[in-house]
């Protein structure tokens, strides 16, 4: 899904990938994972074949309007699953600056996150109610 074209590349949401996860060190806050996927538009005069494209994976934190930048991959032909990330930290979430691609990107996703329905959370698709007549025997 396109998010957004900027400095020669098309910016892409992988919404297969795309999935609502638990903050860690967090009671009940969700944040967004996503991967995006850009491709370079103009021609740099560098030739690859399979063309080279770029993988960059982001959490998405929409209670504070924060991003966090994880990794990013070059990638020609199909991408490695050995890749080195940086760990999750809290001091990590940058604040948004208006009109900055990570802006755009935020809000792009949150935006297609929702409005698509993508991403599920780690509840394995129940409801609160059938969570409750699960595990707390309850019945509703």
């Amino acid at each position: 899904m396109e998010l957004l074209k900027d400095n020669g590349f098309t910016y892409y949401l992988d919404t297969k990938n795309a999935r609502w996860i638990q903050m860690p060190h967090s009671g009940n806050e969700y944040i967004a994972d996503v991967w995006i996927k850009l491709v370079q538009t103009e021609e740099s005069g560098e030739y690859s074949y399979p063309p080279k494209y770029f993988l960059t994976h982001y959490y998405v934190r929409p209670n504070t309007q924060q991003i966090q930048f994880l990794s990013e991959l070059e990638v020609t032909g199909r991408p490695d699953n050995a890749i080195k990330e940086r760990p999750y930290s809290m001091q990590n979430w940058e604040n948004l600056v208006p009109g900055s691609v990570e802006d755009e990107l935020y809000h792009g996703i949150v935006k297609n996150m929702k409005k698509n329905r993508l991403g599920g959370k780690s509840s394995n698709g129940m409801s609160v109610r059938d969570m409750i007549e699960e595990y707390l025997r309850i019945s509703l």
